[in-house]
């Protein structure tokens, strides 16, 4: 037996002691006081494995079943109702799940047999596979009749609208009237009857018992007493041949119908069963073996498919036909046959659950598949399960459609399957479609004495192997029975899965008879509001053979009731016999699921879920039933078994510690603790609040809470109360954090701080408990293990700021590391996780303990190495020592100055932060704060440090300009923008760079970057005040900028300039000083003795274009033959000038005889050449000059015989007259302004320009113009304009043209000698006044 086994043996054992039992019931269980260790270990091992099923012993509530001493003989379990056959012929209806008796009635004066219901309860399918229209049916048809049998002989059917009250007034108690039940005898002991599932239509039965006979009868009427065709006149009576009086008082006899013998001479007939999927066939169990024969009842076109086939002969009839047989098996004698009974069950494949591997491949597929769901039916063929003595088949019967065999047509069984087992099967079906569910009857060997074991423990299996091989049957000899064994055996492997031990009262004296097994289909969610749609399934269908009343019932059966109303529901049927019909909105139907204890253990402090008043669901209800339903029943007890759900699951792991599976599953099922309905779910939570939240509380609202006892253990209550919604929590939440404590108490316990750890960050969830661990933690050392699972967010309400400061100051002692970490990334300093000024004054703290550290470290070693002696090896290893330590130190301290200057910027101090990234040389956030909050002025006394934030001591002797340039660009650029703004000027940027102490080590090259670029912007800043300070960064740090500086710049001291030139041998800057200095033949010198460049030297020669200059260069050039063919080579015919320059010839000339020069002829041909080269471009120069000219002198002749064309005014002789245009040019003299008239006198002279004159004016102004210096007396002037003015008059009076040409000529000589050269006056003072504003712009 495996530890499922025990468990339900223990549970059992316990729930019938607690009852005490009335009836006086003894349970004899055999316990060995001298257990062994071995036996301990064992039970250990077995509470390993979780039982599958769980049990309920339902005793206790059938106190009206066993009154007067009163034992079960047989019962039936179908939708929501049980009824119980008793051996006093009692027969009670009760409701289902809560037992509420419905009903009780004596139907006959012996032991019943067998129960029978017409129509049976089909599967139930999902809720949308039924309609409106199935439920009108349930309340318009009440023809649901209950058959039983007993060994008096009789049959008794009878309605269940006689059994009812009416509604007129429900609590009455119902009138049974004759009229409606039929009681027929049958004159020996009947063990079986079978109702056709369509009798309220053909009234048709099946009987069975010790007379052999297989009794088919039909047609009988109801209201009075029957005896049967087959019994002879002898047997007839008034007591029913066994000498027993009738239980009902019948009238006068009625019309007998129709009996016919179907089968008989095969021993007594023990079972009869319809098929459950289509009531095609039935299945009867006599002493021989199990046969099958084909049912009166025929599918939709079925029987015409016979007809054609010729199966049913030329009557048309073919019903009742034998179709296969199944002998006995070979265990059971021929004696022991009418002894040890057959099980015979039809199997309803759409009410099996999934296979565990189905339902497990559906969850990986789709999470939200349960095991409900079934499949439809597929109608090719039935299944049958067989059990008799040890022997199960599972047999298949097929329908034989489209076979060819006429011995197969009606249909065929095939055996599928056949096992072994070492029990005697008391009932058995198909839980699963590979799993076999057996109700085993053990007999137990006699044990020898002092050494008895309980059933449990004879049963039980190996603890190593919990799964068993089933054979054959046990050969030990069996005095006494055992506690029977429910157990599950997988088809396909032929293994026991699970087997618990029932501890049935009185079990040492039942036989495998006394005992049933009944099993309901799993119950699927129901969804009240029904979708409109065909209804889904077989039942509703088959009109032909379920018509009426019990199709109808039965379809409304499955989506609302089942196969009875509930005594609520009944009251909506109607009155009478069926005849009204009550409105549609009276059917009311409400699940009535079983008042069963769902619960698990609360373990140190988890909720305690009963089935009680506060329970999710309602009282009978099937909710927290969700598998297949088992019945075991014996003469004294009636035991429930089901599928273990997710609560049961649940218990059994906290109850054996599984805390982090219990979590899990919560996590994934929340419904497990939660109520379905919203204001269930939550709960609120009085860990979360602190004794600053008692402000926070809202608004009066009624919730479900977790009311929290002295003990931790908590249940669910509906109250009100004044409570703030951060508080509300669901159930399950709250749940899971009490299931996480626990796995964390236990992790801590067992020392596996990690894991405890890793669990906190996973379960905890509010503040109160996270506050309670760290301390826990922290108390016993181990706050590295939970540092990484402390909530990074904010919680409501929050995690006290003392945790995160506390931790915080741990990793500050011990890693500075994770420190930054926590502070910066993790928990960061804008979350208001912690108090910033609390944690900044550790910080800074820390960081004065780190700079004096360092400093003694610094004394230290200067004291050490000062002022002792060591030796070279000694020294050498204090010196790694030392340095090693002071760098870890160094590492540190930058750490917490980034801390704290990200502390200050969440303080808003970014000033302060200025100061820490300033001495982290953090260049970026320097930049970015500067610039952002306008800092500038905040490190005005410290420029050096600011240009050197990406510089090292050492970078700054030895990296190249190139790179120095880049690593101080945004510093320099900076500092220069601002040099105009007054907040940090040039003269305290340079100050400070000059007397910076960097300045010794080359820091200069900071002040060059910095001049450079504000040379770069104002040229005349750094020219006026630091020129010579510039020439000298220039002559160190860029040379090239040094000599554009020089031609450029005349604010600089030249003989500053030339010391520093000559300083460093800078011969070409120095030759420019000179050459501004006037020292012409010193620079000179220094281009040919000490650069020796004849290029040069001719360049200079040039550029001074002396001719000084030119023989000095051609005398000292003589006597060396490079410079003499340089010279060649260089000046060529182009270096002469006009003012001065060399003369080829007398270079040549001045050639020494005997000078061997190199190259010379080569210098000379390529003189001759520039010679040649020099003509030819002279040449062509020339006929282009006089080409142009050319052109340019008959454009002058054309444009001087053109006339000017101005106009003159003319007087108004008459009104309308013509007006002169004023504003025209021409029409005023330029000099007097006076308007010219058409009769104007006086010589008029105009200019190309356009400007016109009076000759008076022209030539007065022109003589002004002469003699502006005053020269020549006003008398004098106005002398020769008179003589000029004389002439003309008397040169115009004539009127031919020489003499007007030789006037022409006149006035352009007299004007051309004055000072304006005979040109227009006024363009030529506008001209001088430009050249003058010109000037002054440019001084």
């Amino acid at each position: 037996m495996t530890a499922s086994s025990s468990k339900a043996t223990d549970s059992l054992r316990d729930t019938t002691a607690a009852e005490g039992d009335a009836r006086g019931a003894v349970e004899n269980v055999h316990s060995d006081d001298g257990d062994d260790d071995e036996d301990d270990e064992d039970d250990e091992d077995e509470e390993d494995d979780e039982p599958k099923l769980k049990y309920t012993r339902l005793t206790k509530s059938l106190g009206g079943v066993y009154r007067n001493g009163d034992a079960v003989s047989c019962t039936w379990v179908g939708g929501d109702k049980m009824i119980l056959g008793t051996h006093n012929g009692s027969i009670h209806i009760l409701s289902l799940p809560s037992l509420h008796p419905l009903r009780t009635y004596k139907a006959h004066s012996a032991s019943i047999t067998s129960i029978s219901v017409s129509p049976p309860p089909p599967p139930q399918p999902h809720p949308s596979t039924s309609t409106p229209t199935q439920q009108s049916q349930a309340v318009t048809h009440y023809n649901i009749y209950i058959g039983t049998s007993s060994i008096d002989g009789h049959i008794c059917i009878t309605p269940l609208s006689a059994l009812l009250p009416p509604p007129s007034d429900p609590r009455s108690k119902p009138q049974t009237s004759t009229k409606e039940i039929l009681l027929k005898n049958f004159s020996r002991p009947l063990l079986s009857v079978a109702l056709s599932p369509n009798y309220a239509v053909d009234k048709s039965y099946l009987t069975g018992g010790l007379s052999s006979n297989l009794i088919l009868s039909q047609y009988d009427k109801p209201g009075s007493k029957l005896t049967s065709s087959t019994v002879t006149s002898s047997d007839r009576g008034g007591h029913g041949g066994w000498g027993l009086p009738l239980p009902i008082p019948w009238g006068s006899n009625g019309d007998e119908g129709k009996d016919v013998i179907l089968a008989s001479g095969e021993g007594a007939i023990s079972l009869i069963r319809f098929s459950r999927e289509t009531p095609r066939y039935v299945a009867w169990a006599c002493e021989s073996g199990v046969k099958i024969m084909r049912s009166h009842i025929f599918l939709p076109g079925e029987k015409e498919r016979l007809v054609k086939d010729g199966g049913l002969g030329s009557s048309g009839k073919g019903d009742w036909k034998r179709i296969c047989a199944i002998e006995r098996p070979e265990s059971v004698s021929e004696e022991m046959a009418g002894v040890i009974k057959a099980r015979v069950e039809w199997i309803d494949r759409r009410e099996l659950s999934k296979d565990p591997e189905e339902v497990d491949r559906e969850m990986k597929i789709a999470p939200a598949t349960t095991g409900v769901d079934r499949p439809g039916w597929e109608g090719g063929n039935e299944k049958l399960v067989i059990g008799w003595g040890g022997t199960v088949w599972v047999v298949n019967v097929f329908s034989g459609e489209g076979v060819i065999d006429e011995s197969k047509q009606w249909g065929w069984g095939e055996i599928v399957n056949i096992l072994q087992t070492d029990c005697t099967i008391s009932g058995l079906s198909l839980y699963s479609p590979n799993q076999l569910l057996l109700l085993a009857h053990i007999t137990a060997p006699q044990a020898p004495p002092h050494n008895t074991k309980t059933a449990a423990s004879t049963s039980s299996s190996s603890s190593s192997t919990p799964v068993r091989r089933i054979g054959g049957i046990s050969g030990a000899a069996r005095q006494i029975a055992a506690s029977p064994e429910l157990r599950l055996v997988s088809l396909a492997t032929t293994e026991e899965i699970s087997a618990d031990s029932l501890m049935m009262s009185r079990f040492e004296s039942l036989s495998s008879n006394d005992y049933h097994l009944n099993i309901l289909p799993a119950t699927p969610k129901i969804d009240l509001s029904l979708p409109q749609g065909e209804s889904g399934g077989f039942y509703g269908n088959a009109g032909e053979f379920l018509a009426g009343a019990g199709a109808g019932l039965w379809a409304a059966g499955v989506t609302a009731t089942t196969i009875f109303s509930s005594a609520a529901s009944v009251r909506s049927f109607g009155s009478g016999g069926g005849g009204g019909t009550p409105p549609r909105q009276s059917f009311s139907w409400t699940p009535t699921l079983p008042s069963l204890a769902s619960s698990f253990r609360s373990m140190s402090g988890l909720s305690k879920v009963v089935d009680s008043g506060s329970s999710t669901a309602p009282v009978g209800s099937w909710a927290d039933v969700t598998g297949r339903k088992i019945y075991i029943t014996s003469p004294y007890d009636v035991v429930f078994a089901t599928e273990r759900g997710l609560k049961d699951h649940l218990g059994w792991l906290l109850e054996h510690e599984k805390y982090a599976e219990g979590w899990e599953l919560v996590d994934k099922n929340p419904e497990i603790i939660n109520g379905e309905k919203a204001e269930e779910n939550l709960v609120y939570d009085q860990d979360s609040v602190t004794h600053n939240d008692t402000d926070n509380e809202t608004d009066t609202e009624s919730i479900a809470i977790m009311d929290t006892d002295s003990d931790d253990k908590s249940t669910i209550k509906e109250i009100k109360r004044q409570r703030g919604p951060q508080f509300m929590f669901t159930a399950a939440e709250k749940e899971k954090r009490k299931i996480g404590e626990l796995w964390i108490g236990r992790l801590v316990g067992q020392n596996q701080w990690t894991q405890a750890a890793d669990v906190c960050g996973k379960v905890l969830g509010t503040s109160t408990r996270w506050e309670h661990w760290v301390w826990v933690f922290e108390a016993a050392g181990k706050v590295k293990e939970i540092t990484p699972y402390i909530p990074r967010e904010r919680l409501t309400p929050p995690i006290p700021s003392a945790i995160y400061e506390s931790i915080l100051a741990h990793w500050l002692r011990e890693d500075r590391v994770v420190f930054q970490r926590l502070l910066l990334e993790d928990w960061g300093v804008d979350k208001g996780l912690f108090d910033l000024d609390m944690v900044a004054d550790l910080v800074r703290r820390r960081v004065k303990g780190d700079e004096e550290e360092l400093e003694d470290i610094r004394q230290q070693w200067q004291y050490t190495y000062h002022g002792w002696k060591l030796s070279s090896r000694g020294k050498k290893k204090e010196e790694d020592e030392d340095s090693k330590k002071e760098t870890q130190i160094e590492e540190g301290w930058r750490l917490l100055q980034l801390c704290l200057a990200k502390l200050y910027m969440a303080m808003k101090h970014p000033r302060e932060a200025l100061g820490c990234y300033m001495r982290l040389k953090a260049e970026p956030e320097v930049m970015s704060l500067i610039k952002e909050y306008y800092l500038l002025d905040a490190v005005k006394d410290n420029i050096a440090n600011l240009l050197m934030l990406k510089i090292t001591r050492d970078q700054l002797k030895t990296a190249p300009l190139d790179e120095l340039k880049e690593l101080t660009a945004s510093a320099v650029d900076l500092l220069v923008a601002e040099a105009g703004h007054g907040i940090v000027g040039p003269d305290r940027v340079v100050q400070q760079l000059d007397e910076a102490p960097e300045m010794e080590d080359g820091g200069r090259v900071l002040l060059f970057f910095y001049l450079r670029k504000l040379w770069e912007d104002d040229r005349q800043l750094v020219e006026e005040s630091w020129a010579d300070l510039a020439i000298q960064l220039w002559a160190e740090y860029d040379r090239p900028l040094l000599m554009e500086f020089l031609k450029s710049s005349q604010g600089y001291s030249l003989d500053k300039a030339a010391q520093i030139c000559e300083a460093r041998n800078y011969i070409p800057e120095l030759v420019h000083l000179l050459s501004k200095t006037g020292q012409n033949k010193r620079a000179l010198y220094l281009i040919i003795d000490r650069l020796q460049d004849v290029a040069q030297a001719i360049a200079f020669a040039k550029q001074q274009d002396e001719k000084e200059l030119w023989d000095d260069l051609i005398s000292y050039s003589m006597d060396k033959p490079d410079f003499v063919r340089g010279l060649l080579e260089n000046v060529g015919v182009s270096s002469g000038g006009s003012r001065g320059g060399m003369e080829v010839v007398k270079l040549v000339r001045g050639i020494p005889e005997g000078l061997k020069v190199v190259g010379l002829k080569g210098a000379i041909q390529k003189v001759l050449r520039e010679y040649a080269v020099q003509w030819s471009v002279a040449e062509g120069v020339a006929r282009v000059l006089r080409a142009e000219v050319h052109g340019r002198m008959d454009e002058l002749k054309m444009r001087s015989r053109r006339g000017v064309k101005f106009e003159v005014g003319i007087e108004q002789a008459m009104p309308g007259a013509f007006e002169p245009e004023t504003g025209s040019k021409g029409a005023v003299c330029s000099r007097c302004h006076r308007q010219f008239g058409f009769h104007e006198k006086d010589t008029l002279l105009s200019f190309h320009c356009g400007h016109i004159f009076h000759l008076e004016c022209l030539l007065t102004t022109a003589v002004l113009d002469t003699d502006g210096e005053g020269t020549t007396p006003p008398t004098e002037i106005q002398d020769d304009v008179e003589d000029v003015l004389l002439n003309t008059e008397t040169l115009t009076s004539a009127r031919s043209v020489g003499t007007k040409v030789t006037h022409a000529a006149l006035l352009k000589e007299k004007l051309a000698a004055t000072g304006g050269g005979g040109k227009c006056t006024v363009c030529q003072r506008k001209k001088k006044e430009e050249e003058v504003e010109n000037l002054e712009e440019m001084v």
